[in-house]
């Protein structure tokens, strides 16, 4: 899409069911929910350039530091895939459904829907530790010196001290979250019961405004001076410009 039109410029068939999607130097990563791989797509051509077998129900999905990391909802698998080769390597099981992988600290943190987010060494995959918080917890964000995690069973959003691996203060808030993103003291989070998306103050969780979006938003992204949010039952892509 084209964020000085609104409009669509490609269209792109990646595999079946595409969930996650994260971005890398030239090439946009998607991860294929019902063929359990991930589609490398070349920015320049936009063409699929490299399909990559990683498991059961590939859901999760990111970039950082050279590598494209995977967390699979079906078998609970953790790959590592070097971007540019886009081969495997490396490996985990990690116990759990997973739904998003997150980056900061000099870790991997991996949120489990049975109520725990996993951190990881990046460069042996090992455990690092295990923190409970609140019930459900499908996405992660790293920002402003701490790791958050939504719930979408639980009623609080945790904020992770990776200082103490430890939940350092839980935001009240109602049960149904996704997405999260933040902004200036601010955070921005998906409601995907109520089809809202909500602003929040980061410190008190007190909501300072709401906005209808469309069938079950899901994810949330700040870009091009905009929040944008993906809704996965509508479908569409709602652009917010807050003033």
């Amino acid at each position: 899409m084209n964020p000085r039109t609104n409009r669509v410029i490609a269209r792109i068939r990646v595999g079946g069911q595409p969930y996650g999607i994260t971005s890398a130097p030239d090439s946009v990563w998607v991860g294929n929910n019902a063929s359990d791989s991930v589609t490398k797509i070349d920015t320049r051509s936009n063409r699929v350039v490299a399909r990559v077998p990683v498991g059961d129900r590939p859901i999760g999905i990111g970039y950082d530091g050279g590598a494209v990391w995977v967390a699979n909802f079906g078998d609970g698998a953790i790959t590592r895939i070097d971007a540019g080769t886009a081969t495997v390597q490396a490996r985990i099981v990690v116990p759990g459904e997973h739904e998003d992988v997150a980056f900061g600290f000099g870790s991997v943190w991996v949120p489990n829907e049975e109520g725990t987010v996993t951190r990881l060494d990046p460069a042996t995959m090992e455990l690092r530790a295990t923190i409970p918080v609140a019930a459900d917890p499908d996405f992660a964000l790293v920002a402003d010196g701490s790791v958050w995690t939504t719930a979408y069973q639980g009623r609080a959003i945790s904020r992770i001290d990776p200082a103490t691996n430890a939940v350092a203060s839980s935001l009240r808030v109602a049960a149904g979250l996704q997405g999260i993103a933040f902004d200036r003291g601010t955070l921005w989070v998906a409601n995907y019961d109520q089809g809202r998306l909500l602003h929040l103050d980061a410190v008190t969780g007190k909501v300072l405004r709401r906005w209808g979006t469309g069938g079950g938003p899901r994810d949330v992204l700040l870009a091009a001076r905009s929040v944008w949010v993906a809704n996965s039952r509508s479908p569409t892509l709602m652009r917010l410009t807050p003033r």
